[in-house]
């Protein structure tokens, strides 16, 4: 994938805000339209690119030989008291684990931004480097990393958002204790267990959580790509940036529209309270 992201990064030249294809000079007004271009029409050219970058890419290994299916039994089907049961059961027999918080969600937060930033940086020379979500050059790793900070706010907010799901999708609550579905270790509150899976991915990097993570965000985010018909568009042929901002815009003449109707109804109240003859208190001196 980063050898293919280096090739687009290659040929793919960024002029005046449009995208020009250096092998066949095609011009495209979204990122979104030439990678599919880069890929599929120059496939060939992409193969070629990997196999001088790195050819064992493309030595051929012995397949290994498939194991047969162990055979498994069939649970029976258990009530809810019985499930009850079992659960407090198992978790009087094992230990019940606590991680005490001496700033853990802090190095958390902080190893999941350095991480983010640095996903983004894409080395091009000793003096030049570029943003993978937008292509602009930089002279440092550390002016990508400030670009990033402060311009792709909405990539960081999308990252969060499937961090939370990932941790709400890893636990099974039970009765008096909380159970990760990763490592089947039990933790006395939902907070013990979201330390844990944050210093078992953010900073301890174990592999066993950290697949999981990384098999579970491309999933994630394969499912959204499909949403937009696999290539960042809509069925209606609008991007999926132009869909957040006609959402946006939307939202924005919503309440402008109710801040007008409020205005008018207070107007109209004011010069109810004006007709002559009618009595007024007076509330101001």
């Amino acid at each position: 994938e980063k050898l293919s992201t280096r090739f687009e990064v290659k040929h793919l030249k960024v002029v005046a805000g449009s995208f020009t294809c250096s092998l066949c000079s095609t011009k495209f007004s979204k990122k979104a339209d030439a990678l599919p271009h880069m890929r599929l029409k120059h496939q060939p050219e992409l193969v070629a690119f990997k196999k001088e970058r790195n050819p064992e890419l493309f030595v051929k290994r012995p397949k290994p030989k498939a194991k047969a299916p162990a055979k498994r039994k069939e649970p029976g089907w258990l009530t809810m008291e019985e499930r009850a049961l079992k659960a407090a059961r198992i978790a009087s027999q094992v230990a019940i684990h606590t991680i005490p918080e001496d700033g853990v969600e802090d190095r958390v937060a902080a190893a999941q931004r350095a991480a983010f930033l640095d996903k983004h940086v894409l080395p091009v020379s000793t003096t030049e480097c570029k943003c993978t979500l937008c292509y602009t050059d930089f002279g440092s790793r550390d002016r990508v990393h400030a670009h990033v900070a402060s311009v792709h706010h909405a990539e960081w907010t999308r990252e969060q958002d499937l961090w939370e799901r990932f941790i709400r999708t890893s636990f099974v609550e039970h009765a008096s204790a909380v159970q990760c579905n990763i490592c089947m270790m039990f933790f006395a509150s939902g907070p013990d267990f979201v330390r844990h899976i944050g210093l078992e991915v953010a900073i301890l990097k174990k592999e066993k959580h950290l697949t999981a993570f990384t098999d579970k965000m491309a999933k994630w985010q394969s499912e959204e790509d499909e949403e937009c018909c696999g290539d960042g568009m809509s069925a209606n042929g609008s991007s999926l940036e132009t869909i957040q901002k006609m959402q946006r815009a939307q939202e924005a003449a919503k309440a402008a529209e109710a801040a007008v109707l409020q205005k008018k109804h207070e107007s109209s109240s004011e010069e109810e309270d004006a007709v002559p003859g009618k009595a007024v208190m007076i509330t101001k001196f």
